[in-house]
């Protein structure tokens, strides 16, 4: 019966002593279980020194980080204690306070904070005398569609008291769904699995088991989808009802909406596949939303996929990351949007 007992405690003893020994030797050998590609923004919990799961809004930043270079295509990031881009917000504030909610494109992948359309915009407000005094900021996430984006906006970015919202969704949301499931249709685990979960997604071991069913997830949806020819994560339909919650929310809040369509680079015959050509197609359709919905609710509209979507000098790899700007993109951004607060300066006082 004694030997039965060691028998017990010395199996209960050797799992953590087990995993101990295994995450120090993969943090000593420095196994690199981190991949970026199309399933990353169905999935961007691969990435746990930066993301925690969320049972509203499928994944949010960890505050108070500095993110490696390596993750976003050498850019240097800085996550702050709201879990948003750039310097922590704060709480009162006498300028006026835009923020950027949105997606990878207007969080700038691959771009300086400084260089976002985000950060230029805000040095040519202030270099501006005949504009007011501004404070600006990024709360656009990666991989955000607009069901996560008005979500986002109701639960948090409102609490930050902007003045101003510009809006900027349409990449993510035609994306091919992961398993065909809308991000409608997505059921999450309860909360206290997540936070258990979130605890282990930082041991390289659970990463390295995660990583493995992660594999066989993107073999499915990079072999089997493409944004054109599978279940998108938002339908249309539901794109225009998400951005029409997020206007009518934000002036029930004194907040004032200001809509911008998705730029997309411009295609040329011969260099692009079928394929992409359908993505630009559908992704022109999603913009259309954003027009009528401007119109039908007499929001303020900044037609920036008119305006950048002539130039391909504004990419730095069109054909494979065509929302990706390049940082000339993010000032073309940055001069339409300072040319409508020049036209309509009574907004931003």
């Amino acid at each position: 019966m004694k030997s039965l007992y060691l028998k017990y405690i010395f199996l209960v003893l050797s799992i953590p002593i087990f995993i101990t020994l295994t995450e120090i030797i993969f943090r000593i050998i420095s196994i690199d279980l981190e991949t970026q590609n199309m399933s990353f923004f169905q999935n961007p919990a691969k990435l746990p020194e930066l993301f925690a799961k969320d049972r509203e809004l499928f994944w949010r930043f960890r505050v108070d980080i500095d993110v490696d270079e390596k993750y976003f295509d050498g850019a240097k990031v800085a996550i702050n204690s709201d879990g948003i881009r750039g310097k922590n917000i704060p709480p009162i504030s006498k300028k006026t306070r835009i923020i950027a909610l949105g997606d990878s494109q207007a969080f700038g992948w691959g771009i300086n904070e400084d260089d976002t359309f985000i950060g230029q915009l805000g040095e040519m407000i202030k270099n501006d005398g005949n504009l007011s005094e501004i404070e600006i900021y990024n709360a656009a996430i990666p991989g955000y569609s607009s069901f996560q984006g008005r979500r986002f906006f109701v639960s948090d970015v409102s609490a930050m008291k902007p003045d101003i919202i510009l809006i900027l969704f349409g990449w993510s949301d035609h994306q091919a769904a992961l398993n065909n499931t809308s991000d409608y249709d997505i059921v999450m685990p309860y909360t206290a699995i997540i936070e258990i979960q979130n605890i282990f997604s930082r041991l390289k071991i659970y990463q390295f088991f995660k990583s493995l069913i992660v594999t066989s997830d993107e073999n499915t949806i990079t072999s089997n989808s493409t944004y054109a020819n599978s279940n998108p994560r938002v339908s249309v339909v539901d794109f225009y009802n998400n951005l029409n919650v997020i206007v009518n929310y934000a002036r029930s809040e004194g907040i004032t909406p200001i809509l911008l369509t998705s730029p997309s680079p411009p295609m040329e015959s011969g260099r692009d596949s079928a394929s992409m050509k359908q993505t630009v197609n559908l992704h022109n359709i999603y913009n259309m939303q954003v027009r009528l919905l401007a119109r039908n609710a007499q929001s303020p509209l900044i037609d920036l996929a008119a305006e950048l979507g002539k130039f391909d000098l504004l990419y730095d790899d069109a054909l494979n990351a065509p929302m990706n700007l390049n940082t000339r993109g993010h000032r073309f951004m940055a001069e339409s949007i300072i040319s409508f607060f020049r036209i309509n300066p009574d907004i931003i006082k």
